[in-house]
Parts: structure tokens; C-alpha cells; sequence
């Protein structure tokens, strides 16, 4: 932090003598592998006891993974100004389906998106989703089957989707959620497989059927969104919605997104916007339910406020809290991944072209250094200012450095909110064990759901 306050990004520069980050005897890299295919989760924690020192290597098949654990190298790549860093191939296998949109594209374009798009999603641009937010959490909410079970995930996903699709477009789905659910879940299914598996080393022409079927929905997603972006472009264009927004959106040079440009972001924010806010409903849900003391005590502060007041962290600090402490637990986010584009020196370490760069937010949030008791739900311990206490980069459920989540005040507000009209409309109790089976995907996802019992407040 400079004099004047102003962030300014440490420089990555020449060590005394960098060595290259510690491996493991070819054995144990062997095991490590094994495990990176079979569950990435699992991998990272066991890596990252290498890893202590700041950095580890783990030699793959295909290339050189490098696990970060140190914040001030995180620091470090996710501020680089100099571009020494790309997404990972990983994140850039992701073109498949979302083209050239602002998780995947670099560069210039990347920059050019970013500045188009950023105004349309500032708190104050947003807060006017409020009351379509709120509007469809209180109508979700009181079809809630209580006095029954439900997998909160797909039903949360299904709720989610309608906001963003209202907010997004200024639409609604007419009754197609079971076939875009069904689109999706296809997609981070098989991609998840598809990536881990050795036929991620051949050319995508060369016939693969997870790659088939991920083909096959990102044509039935694109089709979806032509359709809802022609809708708009047939009508007055007087919305408030963000399509309205970036359709009337121009550069530098008063030159507005093409087609192909314009598709790839709204599948983009389509895709992330609802899943990612979806999953950290459903595991803040899980976890309260694991808490009824805690759950008792959010609610209360709900009930307290009306609907639209909820929006407000600084009239919710406890409902602000659980939503913090579920993404500290169960960042959907949970790992971030970089690419060196020339051999470089960061810290004590010499990080080579084509090393894939793990960053992985689930590792940090559960660190010690960091915070007691990392592995328990205590959404107190953001109630004294530990958020402002925290170093840079150690808590990022929405990344860190110039490529954070551009949705993240989206995704807070709505999460605020539709927690709130939730737990104003039941309660919610455990219906299988406290511990959650996790798949490591594009995002942090629950094996199997989470099916919840969902139970009438008592009066």
C-alpha cells in the first residue's frame, strides 16, 4: 500500500537464488497423480503438506503443477501487472462452452470486456435487482414442501436460474429450468471427467463422448440465449436488465460488442451467476441445519427486517457472517488457476513457461495461520473485523487481483436475500451426516445433493 493508499502490485523479480519449487520422490509423485485423477480435493490437501514451505511441484503426465500456499506469492501472480500470468489451461479448456467470455479470454479482449461490462454490475446498478430478487426468494419460499425432504441444491439451482434469467435478461423461462438444469449438470459432470482423464492429452477433433455431449448442451445453451438476446433486440430496449445494459454499452471508440462477443459473456454470467450462488445457498442451508442455535439466531435477525432491507450487510451482520463463513468453508470457487507465458522468478522460486499454477482459496480458508478452529462454523468470527484484520489473499472466495469475480456484489446480494426469505419461511434439519461428499469440479459441488428436512417454524 502506497503513501496515498493506492494498491501497488509487488514486483516479481530476480531471487538470490531461485530454485525450483520442492517435489516428491517419483513414487509418492506417482500416488499424488493417481489421486489428482481420482479426486482432485483430496490431492490439493495432501499436496499442500508439501507445500508448506510456500510452493510445491508435482510432476504430471502432461505438464508441471504447481501448488501455492504462500500469500505473499499469491499476491505476487494475481497482481503481476507485467502479464506474466494466463489462466490455466484448465479454466482455458472452458472455450468449449463459454467461448471467449471474461473467465476465459486474456489479453486485450479480456481487458476491452472487463471495461464494458463493469459499470452495468457496480452496487449501485445492482441494488435495482433487489426487489426481482427478493419477489422470486418469497415466492420460492412459500412453495417450500415442509413437513417434507428435498435436495435444497436442485431446488436452489432451479431458484437461482429464475433470477438470473430475469436480472440477466429481463425474461422468463417458460418452463424449461428442468432441461437448463439438466444441461448444466450434464456439463460440469463431464467436464470434471473429461479433464481429469488421460483423454484430455488427445486433439478434440479425436472422437471423446464426454466432449460430445458438452458440445451437444453448449449448442442447446447458445440457442437459448440467441433466442432471449433476440427477444430484447426486438423490443424498446427500456430495461433495466443487464442485457439492456450491454446492448447500449460502447468502447473507447463507440464500437458495441459483436454477436459471437455478446454471447459468449451473457453464457458466461449465465452459466457462473446462478450455479455458484446456488451452491453456496445450499451449503450455507447444510450448515445451519447442522446449527440450530446459529440457524435460530440468523433468522431472528430476518425476521426483524423486511425483505428489501435484508440487501444490506450492515443491517444483517449476522446474516452477512453465515454467508461469509459458508464461502470461507465451501468456497464454490474453490481452486484458481495461472500460467506462466515465459520463465520467471517469483520469491525464492523459479516458475517455468507452461507450469499449471494452483491457487486453491478452499486450502487457505481452512488454514490455521489464518483463522481458529478453521474446520468449525463459527460466523462469529467476522462479527469484530477479522475481515479487515485478514492479509490480502488469504480469504477470496471470488478470487483475488484485477480477475475477481465481476459478479460479486451480485452474488452477496442475492445470497443475503434469499437466505433471509428461507429461513423467515421454515426450518430446516439434517437428514443424512454432517459431513459432505464433495466433487472438485469447475466449481466446489456436492456428491448425491443435499437433501434437507424442511419443517414449520414454530409459532
Amino acid at each position: 500500500m502506497s503513501a496515498a493508499g493506492v494498491d501497488v502490485p509487488p514486483q516479481i523479480s530476480p531471487a538470490a537464488s531461485p530454485v525450483r519449487p520442492p517435489g516428491r520422490p517419483w513414487r509418492e509423485n506417482i500416488r499424488l497423480v493417481q489421486r489428482l485423477l481420482r479426486d482432485p480435493l483430496e490431492m490439493a490437501e495432501d499436496f499442500a503438506v508439501l507445500a508448506r514451505g510456500g510452493a510445491g511441484l508435482l510432476r504430471a503426465v502432461s505438464a508441471n503443477l504447481v501448488l501455492i500456499t504462500d500469500r505473499d506469492l499469491i499476491t505476487k501472480i494475481l497482481l503481476d501487472r507485467d502479464e506474466a500470468f494466463v489462466k490455466d489451461q484448465f479454466t482455458r479448456d472452458l472455450d468449449i462452452l463459454l467461448g471467449q467470455g471474461l473467465l476465459t479470454a486474456e489479453g486485450e479482449l479480456w481487458k476491452r470486456q472487463r471495461k464494458l461490462i463493469a459499470p452495468s454490475l457496480q452496487p449501485r446498478q445492482i441494488a435495482a435487482y433487489a426487489a426481482s430478487m427478493a419477489r422470486i426468494a418469497e415466492a420460492y419460499a412459500a412453495r417450500l414442501p415442509v413437513g417434507k425432504s428435498a435436495d435444497v441444491h436442485h431446488e436452489l439451482m432451479q431458484m437461482t436460474l429464475d433470477i438470473v434469467v430475469e436480472t440477466l435478461f429481463g425474461a422468463q423461462l417458460q418452463g424449461e429450468h428442468e432441461e437448463v438444469g439438466r444441461w448444466l449438470e450434464l456439463v460440469m459432470e463431464d467436464y470434471a471427467r473429461w479433464v481429469r482423464s488421460l483423454a484430455r492429452l488427445l486433439p478434440r477433433w479425436f472422437p471423446n463422448r464426454r466432449l460430445t455431449r458438452i458440445r451437444r448442451a453448449s449448442r442447446q445453451l447458445n440457442r437459448l440465449i440467441d433466442s432471449l438476446i433476440a427477444d430484447k433486440r426486438g423490443g424498446d430496449l427500456a430495461g433495466d436488465d443487464l442485457l439492456t445494459r450491454l446492448l447500449l454499452a460502447r468502447d473507447d471508440q463507440g464500437q458495441a460488442m459483436d454477436e459471437t462477443q455478446l454471447r459468449d459473456e451473457l453464457v458466461t454470467m449465465f452459466s457462473a451467476g446462478h450455479e455458484t450462488t446456488a451452491l453456496a445457498l445450499s451449503y450455507a442451508l447444510f450448515l445451519l441445519a447442522h446449527h440450530p442455535e446459529i440457524q435460530d439466531r440468523a433468522r431472528a435477525e430476518a425476521l426483524a427486517l423486511d425483505a428489501l432491507d435484508v440487501k444490506s450487510p450492515e443491517k444483517t451482520p449476522f446474516l452477512a457472517a453465515v454467508i461469509r463463513e459458508t464461502m470461507r468453508l465451501y468456497p464454490p470457487a474453490w481452486a484458481i488457476g495461472r500460467e506462466p507465458v515465459r520463465d520467471v522468478v517469483v520469491g525464492d522460486y523459479s516458475l517455468r513457461r507452461g507450469d499449471q499454477i494452483l491457487i486453491a482459496p478452499y486450502l487457505l480458508h481452512r488454514d490455521s495461520r489464518w483463522f481458529d478452529h478453521p474446520t468449525e462454523f463459527r460466523p462469529e468470527r467476522w462479527l469484530d473485523g477479522l475481515a479487515e484484520r485478514l492479509p490480502r489473499h488469504v480469504y477470496m472466495p471470488f478470487g483475488g487481483g484485477p480477475r475477481i469475480c465481476i459478479g460479486n456484489f451480485f452474488a452477496l446480494m442475492e445470497a443475503q436475500l434469499v437466505l433471509a426469505a428461507l429461513l423467515r419461511a421454515a426450518r430446516f434439519e439434517p437428514e443424512g451426516p454432517a459431513q459432505l461428499k464433495l466433487l472438485a469440479s469447475i466449481t466446489l459441488r456436492p456428491i448425491g445433493g443435499i437433501p434437507l428436512k424442511i419443517r414449520a417454524i414454530a409459532q
